[in-house]
């Protein structure tokens, strides 16, 4: 009986500590009521003051809970890309609901563009990859790179410019990867 009462006492504690968190995030963030877009009058966007607008991190919760999605097993689970290359790796449909996720690594190389292709008729999802610290020199040389993360690398490739994400339904689709010079790529 003891047992369990120190149990309830631990999860009552970290329930107010993430209660105590999330206030204190709301807080530091500018204090919008749902962490969303600043709004107008009348519920509408105001163009203007989404000018430099981001969305709120989803801080540490959101890092542990990408370890837990359905993982997408693509084949070859490393692709070497040459000078110019591409490479188009299909993504099998799935007779189950739920989403899955791809994740692509760049292992040796300067730069990747990489597209994700839905075949349920959602937008492709584009992004680039740089080693962490490089400086892009090649983003230059690659026109296929979005602007936005053109912008974010501009100075050094962060930490997390070698992974991307793509999550894809039931419908499946595939991954393109470009690269303007020899590169590696592991797919998980």
């Amino acid at each position: 009986m003891r047992v369990f009462f120190i149990i309830l006492i631990l999860v009552a504690v970290l329930f107010a500590a993430v209660v105590v968190y999330g206030v204190r995030h709301k807080e530091a963030a500018g204090g919008t009521s749902r962490g969303g877009a600043p709004q107008a009058s009348g519920g509408k966007l105001d163009e203007d003051d989404l000018e430099g607008w981001e969305p709120p991190k989803l801080g540490p919760l959101a890092t542990l809970s990408r370890k837990f999605a359905p993982r997408l097993k693509l084949d070859p689970a490393r692709v070497q890309l040459a000078a110019n290359g591409t490479e188009e790796l299909r993504v099998p449909s799935s007779k189950k609901q739920q989403p899955r996720v791809a994740r692509i690594t760049l292992e040796a190389g300067r730069l990747v563009l990489v597209t994700a292709r839905h075949d349920g008729g959602e937008d492709d999802d584009v992004t680039c990859l740089c080693q962490p610290g490089d400086l892009p020199a090649a983003v230059g040389t690659f026109r296929g790179c979005p602007a936005k993360w053109v912008a974010k690398q501009l100075a050094r490739c962060d930490e997390d410019a070698g992974r991307a994400m793509f999550s894809f339904g039931p419908e499946g689709g595939a991954i393109v990867l470009q690269a303007p010079a020899p590169a590696t790529v592991a797919t998980r």
